[in-house]
């Protein structure tokens, strides 16, 4: 019985070792800045100092970063490991980010279904003050609007995967649209 009993111990704990390994070896330490840098650059197979992080943003589970790649804006998205909280997976990534673009991403769970969106953009020559949009019939909005727009959106039980809405001015004339 003792062999048994012993037997399972070393199987479970082989199991539980297991199990930590993959969530090391699949995720990436991000304590700091300078992870983040070194994170994009290996990702994005760029050499030292071609990427210059802009933004960053971390929101539930998510962190996400605005980063230039010497012409334009891009997002790197990364999710927090359930396990191991400074340590991250990637997850998407989008482009485009002359002007305010959104990422979407929307999943079902067995409590409904949950949206992703990331607003995110290069402010710099748009000069925008702010955006809205709208999804699962509720408004979603941000004012002073700063040199970049980076901002996470994990909406709960939505009933839609839409972003549509618009960007403006100072004055509150419309810029441009998001999405439409």
């Amino acid at each position: 019985m003792k062999k048994s009993t012993f037997s399972i111990f070393i199987v479970l704990c082989f199991c539980i070792l297991l199990f930590l390994g993959w969530h090391c070896i699949s995720t990436v330490q991000i304590l700091n800045q300078s992870d983040l840098h070194d994170y994009i650059t290996q990702k994005t197979e760029s050499k030292e100092g071609q990427i210059r992080v802009d933004a960053v943003d971390r929101k539930n589970n998510f962190l996400a970063a605005l980063y230039d790649k010497g012409n334009e804006a891009k997002l790197i998205i990364l999710e927090r490991d359930l396990i191991f909280p400074d340590r991250y997976r990637y997850f998407g990534e989008g482009s485009g980010g002359s002007e305010i673009e959104t990422y979407n991403y929307q999943e079902g769970t067995r409590d409904g279904q949950q949206s992703l969106i990331i607003v995110y953009g290069d402010n710099t020559k748009l000069g925008a003050a702010s955006y809205q949009f709208t999804n699962s019939g509720r408004m979603y909005s941000k004012q002073n609007l700063g040199r970049y727009v980076l901002d996470i959106y994990w909406i709960k039980h939505a009933t839609d995967q839409s972003d549509k809405g618009f960007v403006y001015n100072k004055n509150g004339n419309k810029i441009c649209a998001i999405n439409e």
